[in-house]
């Protein structure tokens, strides 16, 4: 009965924040920007969430990372409640059109506005003026948004949908195997000291973030959020133990860098709940006695939970790799 009851109230509150940014009024009145809500550009042909962040608004950037996370939870929803979806499924999918519209001739959106057949991948940046190109940083948000256009595809029996965001997904994660993990290890040249190809670009690939350096970040921007889309992550175990492995190594390197005294097995402490789900893909039992030997007031990722990571490491150690 309390677990039930608990389901109820995430379920009110995920609708409470995800109507307050369907609408455009409050109180009969036009909301401001602050208070949440999409407004329509009609030069460039997008959808703004505001509050803006990260270049969303001024240089029209990740939007399929923001707006992926609206979908999932729109799909979630919809699977639970389908008048709930039937209510606001014109709002949705504005959304839907606004990443991914599977129409050349939309007359409000661009087709497939982020996604690029020929690079087999999503791209970031809205401008792309840079010397090198395009690029993307992390490749596990546009897995995220199209995972949620088919939980959204799936809940409401949309086929078109459905068979639009399975593409996406398959092709974007064989991408990802690819130009991010070289998980067969044939493509990244010998010299490239590390496992993961964090950001790619256009011209180049890079072993960086835009906000930091420190290698927990390096590996898990291409790890979160965690959902059960992601389990293509322990697609290949081998690989995912050599990005591990690469990461423990990287981590003592840069905490003798930055003269913290740490010793080489340290444990994590940033974002630590998604390195351990990571690691639980090929060593559920590591990633086990790390998650167990946690402090008392660990804090998760900000975009997972205690209860999903405990369920994700106890999948992994009933299957398997």
């Amino acid at each position: 009965m309390l677990f039930r009851s608990a389901a109820k109230e995430c379920e009110r509150r995920l609708k409470a924040a995800l109507e307050n940014f369907l609408t455009a009024t409050v109180d009969g009145r036009p909301k401001k920007p602050g208070e949440g809500v999409f407004a329509y550009d009609p030069r460039w042909g997008t959808l703004i969430g505001y509050p803006a962040s990260f270049g969303s608004d001024t240089e029209l950037n990740d939007h399929h990372f923001h707006y992926g996370y609206f979908l999932r939870a729109a799909g979630t929803l919809a699977k639970r409640d389908p008048a709930w979806i039937g209510r606001w499924r014109p709002m949705v999918d504005l959304l839907v059109r606004e990443i991914a519209s599977g129409d050349r001739a939309d007359p409000l959106f661009p087709y497939h506005r982020c996604f690029d057949p020929y690079a087999g991948h999503s791209w970031a940046s809205g401008h792309a003026r840079f010397g090198d190109g395009n690029n993307q940083e992390s490749s596990s948000e546009s897995i995220n948004a199209w995972y949620g256009l088919l939980l959204l595809a799936d809940a409401t029996g949309d086929v078109r949908l459905r068979d639009r965001a399975a593409w996406l997904l398959a092709t974007e994660v064989a991408a990802i195997e690819d130009y991010w993990f070289d998980v067969r290890g044939d493509l990244f040249p010998a010299t490239y000291p590390v496992e993961v190809v964090t950001m790619i670009w256009g011209g180049k690939g890079a072993n960086a973030t835009w906000f930091d350096a420190n290698p927990q970040s390096l590996h898990g921007i291409n790890f979160l959020p965690l959902t059960p889309g992601s389990l293509y992550l322990g697609q290949h175990p081998e690989y995912a133990r050599r990005n591990h492995e690469g990461l423990v190594k990287s981590l003592a390197a840069f905490r003798a860098k930055q003269g913290k005294g740490a010793a080489p097995d340290a444990p994590f402490n940033h974002w630590a709940d998604i390195l351990w789900m990571q690691q639980a893909t090929f060593d559920a039992a590591g990633a086990r006695r790390a998650w167990d030997a946690r402090p008392a007031n660990f804090k998760p990722e900000a975009g997972n939970s205690l209860s999903f990571t405990e369920a994700w490491i106890a999948y992994f150690e009933q299957r398997g790799p």
